[in-house]
């Protein structure tokens, strides 16, 4: 059974260009909630700028496009070459936010459509190392898409749940665990624990569009709990 114990997240308004500290990023480090939000972290004109050049190196208007599954480009020559700085500024503004001398990425950048009614399976970005996994929502969805996060970090045995023809896991993994729903807005910069198991829900209508990659870091790491 399901506890219903409540976890939250903690939504931030940084359009003053307020400094919150590190204490966000231990509650996340211990579990103590699912999800830092951030919003007004960078301009909503940037933002905008942001997701214009994310549709247009994926092709095609995403618009008019058919429904089909996810899409993605990574941060290799081909954003280089576009000039999508975006990764780089989003770390800045993490760095500066959280008080962080240092911000390094722990994995590549990747910008993601989600279209045709496709979900994310259940799944881990790390497995017990000091990380965070970071979304930048640059469009919404008509409806769906919510992100579903589990208080439950992966554990080496939890392998016998791994599914055996694709990725992720299971839903025995996480079948005691208490867990949040959050329905990120376009702009939103969001931060999970990437130990904690979370998926996706099927996205309709309107192409959802996110920046997702995950950080480390080189001070004051959060402390997993």
């Amino acid at each position: 059974m399901r506890s219903e114990a409540p976890w939250n997240s903690a939504t931030y308004d940084l359009s003053g260009g307020a400094v919150l500290g590190r204490e966000p990023l231990r509650w996340l480090g211990a579990g103590r909630i699912a999800v830092v939000c951030l919003r007004g972290l960078l301009a909503e004109q940037e933002m905008d700028t942001a997701r214009h050049q994310a549709h247009a190196l994926l092709g095609p208007a995403p618009a008019a496009r058919p429904q089909g599954p996810h899409e993605y480009v990574d941060t290799g020559a081909r954003m280089a070459r576009a000039g999508f700085g975006l990764p780089a500024r989003v770390r800045a503004a993490l760095r500066r936010t959280f008080g962080l001398s240092a911000l390094e990425p722990a994995s590549e950048a990747v910008v993601r459509l989600h279209t045709g009614g496709v979900r994310d399976p259940l799944h881990h970005d790390a497995t017990g190392t000091a990380r965070l996994s970071c979304f930048v929502s640059l469009q919404e969805c008509d409806w769906g898409g919510e992100l579903v996060v589990y208080r439950r970090p992966w554990e080496a045995s939890d392998e016998r749940w791994r599914l055996p023809d694709g990725p992720g896991y299971r839903g025995e993994v996480v079948a005691a665990a208490p867990r949040h729903v959050f329905r990120p807005r376009a702009r939103d910069v969001y931060l999970i624990n990437a130990a904690y198991y979370h998926e996706t829900e099927k996205a309709h209508g309107t192409a959802r569009t996110t920046l997702d990659f995950s950080i480390g870091f080189t001070d004051d790491a959060p402390a997993r709990g």
